[in-house]
């Protein structure tokens, strides 16, 4: 059991590490989302190094998603 529960802790400490990462966040391709809300919102494209605008749908995106151009280059610049 102290097994199970020691996996369970570095797996959720792993998560958490990498959850704001920019080299994770800003190679993540482009989601739009399963919902119908669309919302403009800018991703960073890693092929392109820019950030391009798409539409959101408002839910099951994921982090590479961002309010504006600027917070998507205050992100991803240079990754």
């Amino acid at each position: 059991m102290k097994i199970v529960f020691f996996l369970i802790s570095l797996f959720v400490l792993i998560a958490v590490m990498n959850c704001d990462d920019p080299q994770v966040i800003c190679k993540l391709e482009e989601k739009t989302g399963t919902c119908r809300a669309d919302k403009p919102r800018w991703y960073y494209d890693a092929s392109s190094k820019s950030c391009r605008l798409f539409t959101y749908g408002g839910c099951n995106g994921n982090a590479n998603n961002f309010h504006t151009e600027a917070d998507c280059m205050a992100k991803c610049n240079g990754v």
